[in-house]
């Protein structure tokens, strides 16, 4: 990557994440990508240039979120938008197992890639 700041972005390959990582982009930042996902990450890294990075992970698995972070080196801005949504199923209708995937996802996925990129921030 070039000198240019640099911004992780979880959840990239679609919607919401790809949309923050195309404007970023369009900003002139350098782009991380990271999702669960390589074809849909890599039609995000077409949208936003030569120098976007694509890290094919689930923000729950620790040990590749920290291999991803040691690889990128400088991260100025993290975008944790990886997540699930329950719109489809009601509370009501949903199994504690779903809600623990849900969880896991949405809230220790977040602290995951956040613990990882603390460091790297407080450097930048």
């Amino acid at each position: 990557m070039s000198d240019k700041r640099t911004t992780l972005i979880t959840g990239a390959g679609t919607g919401i994440g790809r949309g923050i990582a195309v404007a970023f982009s369009g900003a002139g930042m350098n782009v991380a990508l990271v999702g669960r996902t390589a074809s849909t990450l890599l039609e995000t890294a077409d949208l936003c240039g030569p120098d976007t990075r694509v890290f094919e992970a689930s923000v729950n698995d620790r040990d590749r979120i920290a291999e991803i972070v040691a690889e990128i080196g400088t991260i100025q801005i993290l975008v944790n938008n990886a997540g699930m949504n329950t719109l489809k199923r009601g509370l009501r209708d949903m199994s504690a197992e779903r809600w623990v995937r849900v969880s896991d996802v949405n809230l220790t996925g977040a602290y995951n890639c956040f613990k990882a990129v603390l460091p790297v921030l407080l450097n930048a």
